[in-house]
């Protein structure tokens, strides 16, 4: 299920769906993460920005990548410990970011619905 935006003037209706996410830290702070195409180019411009598909694809990437090259190195090395030490350093904080952007996500989401539930009564009770 997509979630749209729920901005007035270009931001509306189906055609822009909340899907990029702008990796800023000040906007993940104010839970300013999830954006439309026009959000972005209004009020993220130079900021990081990038789809959440791709990014959920990258963590993904990665973590392959370090599964490889933990492997690797085992075989090469006999010092696991560093190693296993660094994985789960880098686990630790993959999970983090992951929890940063999905809390941010989810507050975003809710605040959208609020201000609709509170248009839709304004306009409908």
């Amino acid at each position: 299920m997509n979630v749209y935006c729920q901005m007035a003037g270009y931001h509306q209706g189906e055609d822009e769906p909340l899907e990029l996410l702008c990796m800023n830290p000040e906007c993940i702070s104010m839970n300013k993460v999830l954006n439309c195409v026009s959000c972005i180019e209004e009020n993220h411009i130079g900021h990081q920005v990038i789809h959440y598909k791709k990014f959920i694809n990258l963590l993904q990437k990665q973590g392959n990548s370090l599964l490889n090259e933990i492997e690797f190195r085992f075989q090469e090395s006999t010092v696991q410990n560093d190693l296993v030490c660094k994985l789960k350093n880098l686990i630790k904080q993959l999970t983090e970011l992951s929890d940063i952007v999905n809390d941010a996500i989810h507050k975003q989401k809710d605040m959208l619905e609020r201000k609709l539930q509170y248009y839709e009564c304004m306009y409908f009770c």
